[in-house]
């Protein structure tokens, strides 16, 4: 079955998916071993159970609107996450708009609204430390309690280490600044890759016997 993407969560309550989900919930920039941990968690879920997997993610990041100072750089385009998704055999990508009504959106109604009736939640699987909600006060130990009371499924992946420290996002980005490829490419799980045009240059490698190709990456 092919990879689906809804944009925003009312566009998946609207849709004609017709069972529960087993939802994994991120960020998912670079979709890096930690992440495909996750995937792979709901997309077992969901054949175990009969239910259709689910990625919940945010265009843009919540970085842009949480961060101070400078934005990390990202390490995917959203096309390039949703291929990720969809090699990693998952069904659906629901791409919800991260902006101040969502920031400030109690961790209780997230729950109950956009998670069990919006998203059909039957199963869900995050990673020990996934907070959400208004003031990042939404936890596992909230979810635990909510959702064993509602006779749903709650898998806390452990994370996945490079090295003594686990796997992250900010951690391929400093390896990259770095230089450190392969380092970032033992991290992401496969070699990195840019994304973009190739647009026209100088053609001085010509001269020399090298001609090269200029790539103006997506922002």
């Amino acid at each position: 079955m092919p990879c689906r993407l809804y944009q925003g969560i009312n566009a998946f309550a609207t849709s004609d998916a017709a069972v529960g989900t087993a939802t994994t919930i991120g960020n998912f920039d670079g979709c890096h071993r930690g992440h495909q941990k996750l995937i792979a968690a709901a997309v077992a879920h969901a054949r175990q159970a009969g239910l259709t997997s689910l990625a919940l993610t945010f265009e843009p990041p919540p970085a842009v609107l949480f961060g101070r100072g400078t934005v990390p750089e990202r390490l995917f385009t959203p096309a390039m996450k949703c291929q990720a998704f969809a090699e990693l055999q998952l069904e659906n990508i629901v791409m919800e708009p991260f902006d101040e009504r969502l920031r400030d959106t109690p961790p209780l109604f997230f729950y109950e609204d956009f998670l069990v009736r919006a998203l059909r939640l039957q199963s869900l699987a995050v990673g020990p430390n996934f907070r959400f909600g208004k003031d990042r006060q939404g936890c596992v130990d909230f979810l635990r309690a909510r959702m064993g009371t509602d006779g749903l499924q709650l898998e806390v992946c452990p994370p996945e280490f490079f090295g003594e420290l686990p796997v992250s996002s900010s951690r391929i980005r400093a390896a990259l600044n770095a230089g450190y490829t392969m380092t970032a490419a033992a991290m992401l799980g496969r070699p990195y890759a840019l994304c973009g045009t190739i647009v026209k240059g100088q053609q001085l490698g010509r001269t020399i016997g090298m001609p090269t190709l200029n790539l103006e990456t997506a922002g």
